[in-house]
Protein backbone atom coordinates (compact mmCIF):
# COMPACT_ATOMS: atom_id res chain seq x y z
CA UNK A 1 0.00 0.00 0.00
CA UNK A 2 1.46 3.48 -0.96
CA UNK A 3 1.14 5.99 1.98
CA UNK A 4 0.34 9.68 0.64
CA UNK A 5 3.47 11.55 1.31
CA UNK A 6 1.60 14.72 2.14
CA UNK A 7 -0.51 13.10 4.71
CA UNK A 8 2.75 12.96 7.36
CA UNK A 9 4.55 16.20 7.94
CA UNK A 10 8.10 15.19 8.35
CA UNK A 11 9.61 18.03 7.79
CA UNK A 12 8.36 18.35 11.56
CA UNK A 13 9.71 14.69 12.55
CA UNK A 14 6.88 12.94 11.58
CA UNK A 15 6.91 9.61 9.95
CA UNK A 16 4.84 6.64 8.87
CA UNK A 17 5.24 3.68 11.45
CA UNK A 18 7.09 1.02 9.46
CA UNK A 19 5.65 -1.89 10.86
CA UNK A 20 2.12 -0.26 12.01
CA UNK A 21 -1.05 -2.84 12.39
CA UNK A 22 -2.86 0.54 10.84
CA UNK A 23 -1.95 1.21 7.31
CA UNK A 24 -0.36 4.67 7.02
CA UNK A 25 -0.24 5.61 10.57
CA UNK A 26 1.58 8.37 10.64
CA UNK A 27 3.71 9.60 14.25
CA UNK A 28 6.75 11.31 15.90
CA UNK A 29 9.27 9.14 17.39
CA UNK A 30 11.53 9.22 20.02
CA UNK A 31 15.03 9.67 18.49
CA UNK A 32 17.38 7.55 20.79
CA UNK A 33 21.32 6.68 20.43
CA UNK A 34 22.19 3.18 21.57
CA UNK A 35 25.25 1.27 21.80
CA UNK A 36 25.90 -2.33 22.26
CA UNK A 37 29.29 -2.28 24.18
CA UNK A 38 30.54 -6.32 23.81
CA UNK A 39 27.86 -8.02 21.63
CA UNK A 40 28.61 -11.87 21.48
CA UNK A 41 28.54 -11.49 17.91
CA UNK A 42 29.88 -10.14 14.73
CA UNK A 43 26.93 -10.09 11.93
CA UNK A 44 23.91 -8.58 13.72
CA UNK A 45 21.52 -9.08 10.86
CA UNK A 46 20.15 -12.71 12.09
CA UNK A 47 19.38 -11.20 15.53
CA UNK A 48 17.85 -8.22 14.77
CA UNK A 49 13.91 -9.62 15.27
CA UNK A 50 15.70 -10.91 18.97
CA UNK A 51 17.50 -7.53 19.84
CA UNK A 52 13.65 -5.54 18.66
CA UNK A 53 12.13 -8.31 21.33
CA UNK A 54 14.66 -7.83 23.58
CA UNK A 55 14.28 -4.00 23.65
CA UNK A 56 10.71 -3.30 23.20
CA UNK A 57 9.58 -6.05 26.27
CA UNK A 58 12.15 -4.07 28.26
CA UNK A 59 10.34 -0.78 27.56
CA UNK A 60 6.74 -2.65 28.07
CA UNK A 61 6.29 -1.22 23.95
CA UNK A 62 5.05 -3.67 21.21
CA UNK A 63 7.34 -4.74 18.94
CA UNK A 64 5.78 -2.59 15.87
CA UNK A 65 6.98 0.54 17.65
CA UNK A 66 10.48 0.06 17.68
CA UNK A 67 12.29 0.88 14.26
CA UNK A 68 16.36 0.53 14.24
CA UNK A 69 17.27 3.63 11.53
CA UNK A 70 20.60 2.83 10.82
CA UNK A 71 23.13 0.52 12.76
CA UNK A 72 27.06 0.51 11.73
CA UNK A 73 30.19 -1.24 13.95
CA UNK A 74 32.93 0.70 15.61
CA UNK A 75 36.26 -0.54 17.32
CA UNK A 76 35.87 -3.03 19.98
CA UNK A 77 33.83 -4.35 18.29
CA UNK A 78 30.50 -2.32 19.75
CA UNK A 79 27.66 -1.59 17.71
CA UNK A 80 26.05 1.86 17.63
CA UNK A 81 22.48 2.22 16.52
CA UNK A 82 19.84 4.99 16.33
CA UNK A 83 16.58 3.80 17.48
CA UNK A 84 13.37 5.15 16.67
CA UNK A 85 10.76 4.67 19.44
CA UNK A 86 6.56 5.25 18.02
CA UNK A 87 3.82 5.82 19.97
CA UNK A 88 0.97 2.96 19.92
CA UNK A 89 -0.84 2.94 16.90
CA UNK A 90 -4.64 3.92 17.09
CA UNK A 91 -7.55 5.68 15.65
CA UNK A 92 -7.52 8.44 17.92
CA UNK A 93 -5.48 10.35 16.08
CA UNK A 94 -2.94 10.29 18.86
CA UNK A 95 0.39 10.45 17.14
CA UNK A 96 2.82 11.32 20.15
CA UNK A 97 3.36 10.06 23.24
CA UNK A 98 1.85 11.63 26.50
CA UNK A 99 4.72 13.13 28.89
CA UNK A 100 4.48 10.62 31.27
CA UNK A 101 5.38 7.98 28.91
CA UNK A 102 8.37 10.05 27.73
CA UNK A 103 9.18 10.09 31.16
CA UNK A 104 8.94 6.37 31.50
CA UNK A 105 10.90 5.61 28.71
CA UNK A 106 13.82 7.86 29.12
CA UNK A 107 13.72 6.80 32.90
CA UNK A 108 14.34 3.19 32.05
CA UNK A 109 17.13 4.08 29.79
CA UNK A 110 18.76 6.59 32.08
CA UNK A 111 18.34 4.30 35.45
CA UNK A 112 19.98 0.76 33.28
CA UNK A 113 16.49 -1.09 33.78
CA UNK A 114 17.09 -3.00 31.29
CA UNK A 115 17.13 -6.64 32.28
CA UNK A 116 20.67 -8.31 31.94
CA UNK A 117 21.27 -9.99 28.86
CA UNK A 118 24.17 -12.38 28.17
CA UNK A 119 24.09 -12.85 24.43
CA UNK A 120 23.56 -8.39 23.99
CA UNK A 121 25.40 -7.71 26.84
CA UNK A 122 26.04 -4.18 27.92
CA UNK A 123 24.41 -0.91 26.23
CA UNK A 124 25.28 2.73 26.55
CA UNK A 125 22.50 5.18 26.05
CA UNK A 126 24.09 8.00 23.85
CA UNK A 127 21.35 10.22 23.32
CA UNK A 128 17.41 10.76 24.26
CA UNK A 129 16.56 13.44 21.71
CA UNK A 130 13.77 15.11 21.96
CA UNK A 131 12.60 16.80 18.18
CA UNK A 132 9.93 17.75 16.63
CA UNK A 133 6.30 18.38 18.82
CA UNK A 134 8.57 17.18 21.55
CA UNK A 135 11.03 20.19 21.27
CA UNK A 136 10.61 22.95 23.19
CA UNK A 137 6.94 22.14 24.74
CA UNK A 138 6.15 20.69 27.78
CA UNK A 139 7.81 17.05 27.20
CA UNK A 140 11.46 19.26 27.45
CA UNK A 141 10.48 21.82 30.04
CA UNK A 142 9.61 18.88 32.58
CA UNK A 143 12.65 16.94 31.82
CA UNK A 144 14.90 20.62 32.43
CA UNK A 145 12.71 20.90 35.59
CA UNK A 146 13.72 17.02 36.68
CA UNK A 147 17.58 17.63 35.94
CA UNK A 148 17.50 20.48 38.00
CA UNK A 149 15.43 19.47 40.97
CA UNK A 150 18.04 16.79 41.00
CA UNK A 151 21.12 18.56 40.85
CA UNK A 152 20.11 20.73 43.32
CA UNK A 153 19.34 17.57 45.67
CA UNK A 154 22.66 16.47 44.76
CA UNK A 155 24.46 19.55 45.90
CA UNK A 156 22.53 20.67 48.86
CA UNK A 157 23.62 16.72 50.37
CA UNK A 158 27.13 18.06 48.90
CA UNK A 159 27.08 20.94 51.05
CA UNK A 160 26.00 19.34 53.56
CA UNK A 161 28.61 16.93 54.52
CA UNK A 162 31.93 16.41 53.97
CA UNK A 163 32.62 14.66 50.60
CA UNK A 164 36.18 13.63 48.73
CA UNK A 165 34.29 12.20 45.42
CA UNK A 166 34.51 12.04 41.83
CA UNK A 167 30.81 11.64 40.55
CA UNK A 168 29.04 11.41 37.62
CA UNK A 169 25.96 11.31 36.36
CA UNK A 170 25.61 10.54 32.97
CA UNK A 171 21.84 9.76 32.62
CA UNK A 172 21.41 13.34 33.53
CA UNK A 173 24.22 14.89 31.51
CA UNK A 174 26.23 15.81 34.98
CA UNK A 175 29.58 15.35 35.35
CA UNK A 176 30.49 16.60 39.08
CA UNK A 177 34.33 16.91 40.54
CA UNK A 178 33.90 17.85 44.52
CA UNK A 179 35.79 17.92 47.46
CA UNK A 180 35.78 19.03 51.51
CA UNK A 181 33.92 22.01 51.40
CA UNK A 182 34.49 25.34 54.28
CA UNK A 183 32.29 27.99 54.57
CA UNK A 184 33.84 30.69 52.25
CA UNK A 185 31.85 31.51 49.56
CA UNK A 186 31.81 33.90 46.61
CA UNK A 187 28.72 34.73 45.06
CA UNK A 188 29.21 35.63 40.93
CA UNK A 189 27.68 38.43 38.98
CA UNK A 190 25.17 35.75 37.74
CA UNK A 191 24.08 35.32 41.34
CA UNK A 192 25.53 32.22 42.01
CA UNK A 193 27.50 30.74 44.98
CA UNK A 194 30.82 29.36 43.62
CA UNK A 195 31.28 27.01 47.35
CA UNK A 196 35.94 26.99 47.76
CA UNK A 197 37.31 23.60 48.38
CA UNK A 198 40.68 23.55 49.92
CA UNK A 199 41.94 20.19 47.42
CA UNK A 200 40.54 20.50 44.23
CA UNK A 201 39.30 24.09 44.59
CA UNK A 202 37.05 23.08 41.80
CA UNK A 203 32.72 22.44 41.17
CA UNK A 204 32.41 21.41 37.55
CA UNK A 205 29.50 21.12 36.12
CA UNK A 206 30.34 19.68 32.16
CA UNK A 207 27.07 19.72 30.18
CA UNK A 208 24.34 20.11 31.79
CA UNK A 209 22.08 22.17 29.32
CA UNK A 210 23.04 20.00 26.44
Amino acid sequence: MTCPVQACPIDNFFEYVPASPLPCFCASPLKVGYRLKSPSFSYFDPYVLPFELYVTSSLNLNPYQLAIDSYFWEEGPRLRMHLNLFPPANNMHSNTFNVSEVRRIRGIFTSWQFPGDGFFGPYELLNFTLVGPYAGSMYSKFLLLFRLCYLFFFLLQMMLNWIMCSDCLPNLGISIVCAPRISTYLRNKWGILIYFFPQIQVLEIIGFFS
